[in-house]
This record gives C-alpha cells, sequence and structure tokens, in this order.
C-alpha cells in the first residue's frame, strides 16, 4: 500500500510540473513517467573524473533510479545549485577547473559528483601483463639529503655515483635528491612537501633508515646497507602508473596491486635531471659537481609526508590514486614555494620524469615507510614489475 501512495504522489507531482526537468539536451518539454522501482535511490555517476578541457573530451554522467538507467527529465545543477546545459548526459568544458555536479528528477536529489578539467587529461591505465600474479619486484627507495650550500655533500654525491656504477643496484634502487638545505638553491624543495633532515649529507632508505655522511661512511658500507634493507622485507605490493603532460598541468595516475593484505599509501614525486648550480665544497669547473640530477621538484606525499592513504588491500587487490599538478610558474600553490617565498622556478618538462611509491606499515608500531617505488616517463607509462 505504501508503495502505491508513493507512486500516486509521484505521478501528481509530474502532472502539475510546468517546466521539463531536462537537461540533456533531448527533452520533450513533458516529464516522463517514474520508473517503475520507486523505491531505489537516484544515483549520480561518472565514467572519469578528469578530462581534457578543450571542448570536445567529455565525462560520460549516468543517472540511475535504483537500477533504472535514467535517459530523459534529468536536470543538472553545479555546486551552486545552478542548473546546467549538458547535452546527451556528457560533461565537456574549455576551461580548466574543478566542477561539481548533481542531479535531479522528480523530487530526487543526487550527491555531488566531481569532473577535474585540464589540458593534460586522463592517462591511460596501464594493462596489467599477468593479472594473476601478486609477487612483484621491489625497488628500495634511496634519498640523499643535499643542498647547493652543504660543503660535504660532493663526498656523498661520489660514493652514491660509485653504488649506481655497481652490478645489480639500479636494479635495487630508486634514487632521489631532496635539496632542503638552503633556500637559494636552484633545485630547492619546501620541507613543507618533503621533510628534511637532522644533518647534511645524510642518506636515507626507504624513510625509515637514515645515515649521515661520516668519514666512515663509505662506498661498501653503502652497498651492504641497501642490500641489507632490500632484503629485509619483500614487496607488499606492486604499482602500474601512467603520466600525461600538457600546457603546464601533469596528470599521474597510480594503480597499486597488493601482494599481501596490508594498509597502503601513495605518494608521487616529479624529478628533474640537469639542474645547474654552484656547489659548495667544488669547483667553479665541476661540471659534474655543480649539475644537480633527479633532484625533487614537487612532492605530493599527503599529510606527514607518509603518502595518501588507499586502505587494506589483499593479495590481488587493486586500488587507484591520481595526481594532478598545475605547473605553471603564475599558478602555484601555496605549498610549492619555499619559505622565503622565492619564485618557484618551474620545471624542464624535457628533463623531468615522475617517481610514484608506496608506503606500508612499520612491523610492531603506526609508523609508515616506503615499501616499493618505481620510475615513470612524462607522457608514458610503467607496468606492474613481476618476480
Amino acid at each position: 500500500m505504501n508503495n502505491i501512495w508513493k507512486y500516486a504522489s509521484l505521478l501528481m507531482t509530474a502532472a502539475v510540473l510546468s517546466v521539463s526537468c531536462g537537461g540533456d539536451g533531448g527533452s520533450t518539454g513533458i516529464d516522463p513517467e517514474p520508473p517503475v522501482n520507486v523505491d531505489g535511490e537516484l544515483t549520480l555517476t561518472i565514467d572519469k573524473d578528469i578530462i581534457r578541457n578543450d571542448g570536445s573530451d567529455a565525462a560520460v554522467l549516468t543517472v540511475k533510479m535504483g537500477e533504472t538507467v535514467l535517459t530523459e527529465g534529468v536536470t543538472f545543477f553545479d555546486g551552486d545549485n545552478k542548473a546546467m546545459d549538458i547535452t546527451d548526459f556528457k560533461f565537456r568544458t574549455d576551461k580548466s577547473g574543478v566542477y561539481e555536479i548533481w542531479a535531479s528528477y522528480l523530487t530526487f536529489n543526487t550527491a555531488k559528483v566531481s569532473v577535474t578539467a585540464v589540458p593534460a587529461g586522463m592517462p591511460e591505465t596501464p594493462a596489467d601483463p599477468q593479472p594473476e600474479k601478486t609477487s612483484f619486484h621491489r625497488n628500495v627507495l634511496l634519498v640523499q639529503f643535499t643542498g647547493t650550500g652543504c660543503t660535504n655533500c660532493p663526498g656523498m654525491k661520489t660514493i652514491l655515483k660509485q653504488v649506481m656504477e655497481e652490478e645489480g643496484m639500479k636494479d635495487k634502487i630508486v634514487k632521489v635528491s631532496a635539496h632542503n638545505y638552503n633556500e637559494d638553491d636552484p633545485a630547492y624543495l619546501n620541507k613543507q612537501q618533503f621533510p628534511g633532515a637532522g644533518g647534511y649529507p645524510t642518506i636515507s632508505l626507504d624513510m625509515i633508515d637514515f645515515q649521515a655522511l661520516t668519514t666512515g661512511l663509505t662506498y661498501k658500507h653503502v652497498v651492504d646497507w641497501i642490500n641489507e634493507r632490500h632484503a629485509e622485507e619483500p614487496a607488499k605490493a606492486g604499482i602500474a602508473a601512467s603520466v600525461t603532460y600538457a600546457d603546464g598541468s601533469m596528470v599521474v595516475k597510480a594503480v597499486v596491486k597488493g601482494a599481501e593484505e596490508s594498509n597502503v599509501r601513495v605518494a608521487a614525486f616529479l624529478l628533474e635531471n640537469g639542474i645547474q648550480g654552484q656547489q659548495a665544497g667544488a669547483g667553479a669547473n665541476d661540471t659534474e659537481m655543480n649539475t644537480h640530477n633527479e633532484s625533487m621538484r614537487l612532492a605530493d606525499c599527503g599529510n606527514g609526508a607518509a603518502g595518501h592513504a588507499l586502505g587494506r588491500l589483499t593479495a590481488g587487490q587493486t586500488a587507484e590514486y591520481k595526481f594532478i599538478w598545475d605547473l605553471n610558474g603564475a599558478r602555484q600553490q601555496w605549498n610549492l614555494m619555499p619559505y622565503g617565498g622565492t619564485v618557484w622556478k618551474a620545471p624542464v618538462i624535457e628533463n623531468c620524469y615522475v617517481v610514484v611509491c608506496i608506503y606500508t606499515p612499520v612491523a610492531g608500531g603506526s609508523d609508515y615507510c616506503v615499501n616499493n617505488a618505481v620510475v615513470c616517463p612524462i607522457n608514458g607509462k610503467v607496468q606492474f614489475d613481476y618476480e
């Protein structure tokens, strides 16, 4: 009996409406009869939440009453509750920005969805080459904390160069440099983006083990240390990634696949090679020391620099996270600026690449450390690397 009265009420509402609710461009001006299942919830979903701002790329909107797809009689609204003209249930725009959209049908409203329009558009998801597998190659994230004002950093740079030339080391390490020692460094990275070290120079493995450079820190010590850390735990998840860049905007899509049940967090870094800057402790003509590679220009790693939460993944389960970066100097976000307010110089994209890493819980504690990392080229992709 309740369903009959509810159905009748909806028919009466439809009868007295004088204006069509159509927002799809195909409305005839006559409101449709409500679907048979009037007890269902009105929902709005989108096929992608990032589109290019070229006026042709579109996010397809699907509105359902319960399990019934609605094709007419729907009105769309923006975040300010203003009606939107959306043709054929496809949202397009020629302006960058984040757009909130919700839908109304008769007396029902949906929750809001968000679509981000940027020049770069949505990266393609890398295909899984072996979907049945859950055993992944693991890379240790090696961070050297440095700066052009650090007089002892050339010694660390020399040791790490020798380490990277050691056979097999490149297959175990993703190496990055965090220049957060002095603010006039051309590769300076704000400590609000990525934490500094207790002293300089310092090396970190997986953001859990730290070693300050001392006279006793040798090439062999570092190699042994890396091998021990690499063998200490297996990869708890694999990482696939894809990157698009256009007109100052970059979108990084990370797909993480569990190897075992674990809480997982994800972060991404934009790195640049070939930055020129006079290094303290090096001669003016020392090209190698005055050229700074693998320099972290942007770190998007969430609160506490421990990544963005993906939740608990089981073996074989996947989760996605998308990073959207505006790299135009005129439209910087506050967290891209050094403490002193020095203007952030935009990276040279031709010299850049992206590192994506995951964080998992430290055994016996509530902290997180890096468990795996991969390198992805700009406008390229990297697939899962299985053992």
